[in-house]
């Protein structure tokens, strides 16, 4: 369920948002973010505060998937991997599985020559693939 501040997002309240719009304005990479930061049994808040944090979460895995390089990620990175699919097991928590991802991400950056595979693997259950290729594919919206 969409809420905006307290209320459910609906059209008989004249709080809602058309998708289209919504789209155009953030991009579907940081509309996708949106949906997956919230877990699916629970309310998630609708708002330009909130989709502006998508977006520079998009940013960041956009930047970090420039500085990757093609090929295999290092085996002692397998660890985040294993915490993002156990999160998705464990009732399809996205909120934790976008928490191993951004270890992932963060372990990366302080690395050298990382392999964008793993990363590439897990966000691409999440329809964010294209993210991590960045530059690879036009950047929707950003």
């Amino acid at each position: 369920m969409l809420q905006m501040g307290a209320q459910k997002m609906a059209k008989s309240v004249g709080n809602g948002s058309l998708l289209h719009e919504v789209l155009a304005q953030w991009g579907r990479d940081a509309v996708i973010m949106y949906f997956v930061n919230g877990h699916y049994r629970g309310p998630v808040d609708f708002d330009d505060d909130v989709m502006a944090q998508a977006a520079a979460r998009v940013r960041r895995v956009r930047e970090a998937g420039r500085r990757l390089v093609d090929g295999p990620s290092p085996a002692d990175m397998a660890v985040y991997k294993e915490r993002f699919f156990e999160a998705l097991r464990d009732d399809f928590n996205t909120p934790a599985a976008l928490a191993a991802a951004f270890e992932w991400i963060r372990e990366a950056n302080s690395r050298s020559e990382v392999g964008r595979d793993d990363l590439a693997e897990m966000l691409g259950v999440l329809a964010l693939e294209a993210v991590v290729k960045a530059g690879l594919q036009r950047p929707y919206g950003l």
